[in-house]
């Protein structure tokens, strides 16, 4: 599973750390979140033919069909 690290703070610079989340702006319920605790992020993570976006902050989750 390929997962990365973005902040919200710096959307245009990416970080990888272990466990490879990444930081997201949009939270998948729609809303937008103060991001300034380094443990609230968006995990991304792949399943199948399917992205599961999880918001550690609020529990939203969405699913998205991998395009081939």
């Amino acid at each position: 599973m390929s997962e990365k690290r973005r902040k919200t703070s710096e959307v245009s610079s990416t970080r990888v750390d272990e466990g490879f989340r990444i930081y997201l702006s949009p939270c998948p319920s729609g809303g937008n979140h103060d991001w300034t605790h380094e443990k609230d992020s968006v995990e991304v993570r792949t399943q199948g033919h399917v992205r599961i976006n999880h918001c550690t902050k609020c529990k939203a989750e969405s699913n998205t069909p991998l395009s081939i």
